[in-house]
C-alpha cells in the first residue's frame, strides 16, 4: 500500500512542485523566476484598475483542412469577444484545398485585421505556426489551433497577462466524444499559448526539425523558461477545444 495516498494534497503540492514540477528540469534559475512571477501578478492583480486600456492582439493559427471548425469555433468566438475591433488574425493555411474560400470568408468578416497566406505544403505545425507569427502585426500574441473557442475576455486576459517577462499558458478544456456532452481538463497540453512577439523572436520560435505530431509546444514551452520568462498556467473554462479525429489515429481521440 503506499503511504502517498494518505498524505494530505496540502503537503503533496509543496513537494510536487520542489522534485517534479517539469518546469524546474529548465534550470534552478526557475524557482526564482515563479516565486518573482507570483509576486507581480500579484501587484497587478492588486493596482490592475489603474489601467483600462488594452492593446490590440493577433490570433496566431494554422491550418490544413480544417476550414470548417476555424470558422465555426475561432472566428465565431473571436467575433463574440469583447472588445473584438481590437482582435486581428494571421492564418497560415498549408495548401488546404478550400484555401481560397476560407480566405474570403474571413475577409468579409475581419477585412484588414486578416493576414492570410497560403503555400502548398505538408502539414507542419511548427514551420505554419513561426510564419503565423512573423506575419503578425501586433506586439501581443495568442497562438492556438483551429479547432479552439476563445473566452469573451480573450483581449483583457492577454494584455493583463503579458506583463514584464510573463507569459500565458492556458489550460483549455477539451471535448472528449463527438457529442461534447464530456470534456476534461488537457493539462499536459501546451500549444495554445499568449506572448509578446519579441519573446518570441527571442527565442527563435517554434523548431522546424520538429515536423510530426506534438512536441514541439513543450520544447518550445522548456526555451522560454531557460530564457527566464515566467510562463503561468491557469484554468481556462471558456476556452474550448473541440471534439475532432484525431491526427494520430486511436491514440487521442480529441486532439
Amino acid at each position: 500500500m503506499k503511504l502517498k495516498r494518505f498524505v494530505p494534497i496540502v503537503f503533496k503540492k509543496p513537494f510536487w512542485w520542489l522534485f517534479k514540477a517539469p518546469q524546474h528540469k529548465a534550470g534552478c534559475h526557475t524557482f526564482g523566476v515563479e516565486m518573482r512571477g507570483y509576486l507581480g501578478l500579484l501587484s497587478d492583480s492588486l493596482f490592475s484598475w489603474a489601467n483600462q486600456s488594452h492593446e490590440p492582439i493577433t490570433i496566431c493559427v494554422s491550418n490544413k483542412n480544417r476550414s470548417e471548425a476555424l470558422i465555426n469555433y475561432l472566428l465565431k468566438s473571436l467575433l463574440e469577444a469583447h472588445n473584438s475591433h481590437l482582435i486581428y488574425l494571421s492564418v497560415y493555411d498549408c495548401g488546404s484545398e478550400d484555401a481560397t474560400i476560407l480566405e474570403q470568408t474571413l475577409r468579409d468578416k475581419l477585412g484588414v485585421r486578416l493576414h492570410f497566406e497560403s503555400q502548398s505544403m505538408p502539414f507542419a505545425r511548427s514551420i505554419a505556426m513561426n510564419h503565423a507569427v512573423n506575419n503578425a502585426g501586433t506586439s501581443l500574441l495568442f497562438i492556438t489551433d483551429a479547432d479552439i473557442s476563445l473566452p469573451k475576455n480573450i483581449v483583457e486576459k492577454v494584455n493583463f497577462y503579458l506583463k514584464g517577462n510573463r507569459l500565458w499558458f492556458p489550460i483549455c478544456r477539451a471535448f472528449t466524444s463527438r457529442e461534447e456532452t464530456a470534456s476534461i481538463w488537457y493539462m499536459e497540453g501546451k500549444g495554445v499559448l499568449a506572448c509578446k512577439k519579441e519573446q518570441f523572436l527571442k527565442v527563435e520560435g517554434y523548431d522546424e526539425t520538429i515536423i510530426h505530431w506534438g512536441k514541439e509546444d513543450t520544447d518550445l514551452w522548456f526555451r522560454f523558461w531557460q530564457m527566464k520568462y515566467f510562463c503561468y498556467r491557469t484554468k481556462e473554462r471558456d476556452l474550448v477545444h473541440h471534439w475532432h479525429h484525431s491526427v494520430e489515429g486511436a491514440k487521442k481521440q480529441w486532439s
